[in-house]
């Protein structure tokens, strides 16, 4: 099945837009016989709506969701703003294909199921939502909990901006002195006579390879950057960031917030404990799945649910006790709150830490940098005064 986005002029010059499926001549037809003219039509692949939507862009539609309801606007008026501002075009298809099947008369938590790009635990809460008539209070929960999953997100990006900019802006300066600094003393270093420095040899190698032979780096480059593209699947396969402690720490960090978040918020709203682990499985990759799916055959199983956790290393002992206080009070819903700030603000806390060790450590490796430089155009001159 193809689906379009299509873009058009009625007979009364006003403008339409919408989302259909179906064979380009057809909808065509389709669309003449109902006078609209001068129509442009965009192709959106079927495997662009079988992923869901970064987390970034369900916090951007569930806000707008949100905001719009709250001030009155129905929920077919409430699509049809989101796809007018949104620029991307896999969204604008899905907001008006779904605001199409609100018009005949499906619910929006029936539309939303006919893509996999909006995420379960927010359909789920819709759904909710559209029985107990909360639907404004619910789009506000939703749009929080995206917003903190993207400070998360945030949050780890913090620990590779700072070196990745760093290291961009060392490489251009040392790229910058090999093509026009070296140069200059070049013929002067060749001048001195004698046996130069190695380090000096090196940079006068280098400057003359980049100088001379510019495109055979640029081919170098390109073919290197092919290989790590071709070679990220076997990486990705072999784990290798999985023995690095650093990102290890994070991810457990990340993984705890998200899933005691979800957990959370889908008992706060009325959903069976059962359902919830259910809904809050689907919300993690692959291995992370079959970790919660033995916690959740423990649990059918008739255990406890903090023995349940205990059987799992994924599960430190403080969220065991948490929950286990929880589960004993009768509060679940609160304790899996509290565990999720808990490990938000140990994740902050930690994110901080790394980033502050790595600042000196930056500065040290660009220092040891720029006195190689600056010995290997130096040397040559205290050679030639010791000479004189």
């Amino acid at each position: 099945m193809e689906y379009w986005y299509w873009k058009g002029i009625d007979i009364e010059g006003n403008s339409l837009e919408g989302a259909i499926e179906g064979e380009l001549n057809l909808i065509q037809e389709q669309l003449g016989l109902r006078n609209i003219f001068q129509i442009e039509f965009v192709k959106i692949s079927n495997k662009a709506l079988l992923f869901q939507f970064p987390i970034s862009d369900s916090y951007r539609i569930f806000s707008q969701m949100h905001q719009l309801s709250k001030s009155g606007m129905s929920i077919v008026e409430t699509l049809e703003m989101i796809s007018q501002v949104e620029k991307k075009m896999t969204i604008k298809f899905v907001t008006l294909y779904c605001k199409s099947l609100i018009q005949e008369g499906k619910s929006i938590s029936e539309s939303f199921l006919n893509f996999q790009c909006f995420p379960p635990i927010a359909i789920k809460l819709i759904q909710v939502a559209e029985e107990t008539g909360t639907m404004v209070i619910v789009l506000q929960e939703i749009s929080e909990y995206f917003e903190k999953q993207q400070k998360i997100v945030e949050e780890r990006k913090k620990i590779l901006t700072y070196p990745l900019v760093v290291s961009i802006v060392g490489g251009l300066l040392f790229l910058g002195i090999l093509l026009f600094l070296i140069p200059v003393f070049e013929n002067m270093f060749l001048g001195l006579g004698g046996e130069l420095p190695y380090l000096t040899k090196v940079m006068l190698d280098l400057s003359d390879a980049l100088r001379n032979h510019p495109f055979i780096w640029i081919i170098v480059g390109g073919v290197s950057v092919m290989m790590l593209k071709a070679m990220s699947p076997y990486f990705k396969k072999m784990k290798l960031w999985e023995n690095v402690p650093i990102y290890t720490k994070i991810q457990k960090l990340s993984f705890l917030v998200l899933y005691s978040r979800s957990m959370a918020m889908l008992l706060k709203a009325g959903i069976s404990f059962r359902e919830t682990l259910q809904i809050t499985e689907s919300l993690f990759l692959e291995y992370n799945q079959q970790q919660l799916a033995k916690v959740h055959h423990w649990i059918e199983n008739g255990h406890g649910i903090t023995q349940s956790y205990q059987q799992h290393s994924k599960f430190p002992q403080l969220f065991i006790r948490i929950i286990s206080i929880g589960e004993n009070s009768g509060n679940l819903q609160l304790s899996y709150h509290q565990v999720a700030e808990i490990y938000e603000n140990l994740l902050k806390k930690y994110v901080n830490r790394i980033n502050t060790l790595l600042e000196p450590i930056l500065i040290l490796i660009l220092a040891i940098g720029v006195l190689g430089i600056l010995s290997s155009i130096y040397l040559p001159i205290f050679q030639m005064a010791e000479y004189m």
